[in-house]
């Protein structure tokens, strides 16, 4: 394993390349499927057995009032700044494909939503606008409820969905979360469900791409006093990640690690 000292200002550097020009981390296919394929079916179960909610469950996304949905943000504004160039560039390809995107907080309550297409904003009535409540306990399995209780990125496509009346919708969804490991939100980027495979590939990779950007700026910003280590598994070097650090103070004690250094070094979070 090699590792690659830098400060947080070297880091930056990696991290000011355009998105669009990124490519996805490599993940074997077939165990990428067989996580979600588990993932969906876990969830499935919670629904019937621990919710109880119906088979043929069909209800609305709840909206919470103004009040509520401006309570839930106020702790997520710093956050929300930090964020807010990733999020930019996730809506730019969003809008192209008349996707929504939401950000959302640890209980699925969404705080800020961008519909920016005509096709997007009609997606509002279904729950994907600022306000919603997409607790998996209420609505069933769903992208940002389902990726909260499994703390993993999750696209959940169609007739996935356990609430009959979001059959019509791809859900793409990713948690981000503070430098201690708590989860803070979901970023999610949802449209109406299309037989065009290519669409929703593209929509998971930036999602997934975008929510990993944010875990390593709020870490980088957590540590920023701090001595950061860069860890690849490939010594050469070949294959050298940002996504996999290490924080450590100026006696050498490791302070702080990405979940991505921790599922590297086979250490259980």
């Amino acid at each position: 394993m090699a590792a690659a000292a830098a400060n947080a200002d070297c880091c930056e550097i990696r991290e000011s390349e355009n998105m669009t020009n990124t490519m996805p981390a490599r993940r074997d296919p077939k165990s990428q499927a067989k996580l979600e394929t588990n993932i969906v079916r876990a969830s499935w179960d919670r629904c019937n057995k621990e919710y109880g909610l119906r088979k043929d469950l069909q209800v609305p996304v709840c909206r919470l009032p103004d009040e509520s949905v401006e309570e839930a943000r106020q702790p997520m504004e710093e956050i929300l700044a930090e964020a807010a160039p990733v999020v930019e560039g996730v809506r730019n390809s969003a809008r192209d494909a008349n996707y929504c995107v939401l950000l959302c907080d640890s209980n699925g309550t969404v705080i800020e939503s961008y519909a920016d297409s005509s096709a997007s904003r009609e997606l509002a009535e279904f729950g994907l606008t600022r306000g919603a409540h997409w607790n998996e306990k209420i609505v069933g399995t769903n992208g940002v409820g389902t990726s909260i209780v499994a703390r993993s990125p999750i696209s959940i496509c169609g007739h996935n969905h356990y609430n009959q009346s979001l059959h019509g919708f791809n859900c793409c969804a990713a948690p981000f979360f503070a430098p201690d490991g708590s989860l803070l939100g979901v970023l999610d980027v949802s449209g109406r469900a299309s037989h065009e495979g290519s669409e929703y590939i593209f929509a998971e990779h930036f999602v997934r791409e975008a929510a990993s950007k944010i875990n390593r700026m709020l870490f980088r910003k957590w540590h920023r006093g701090d001595r950061i280590v860069a860890l690849a598994e490939d010594p050469s070097g070949l294959d050298f990640s940002p996504r996999a650090m290490i924080a450590a103070n100026d006696s050498g004690q490791i302070i702080g690690a990405t979940r991505e250094a921790l599922k590297l070094l086979g250490v259980a979070e």
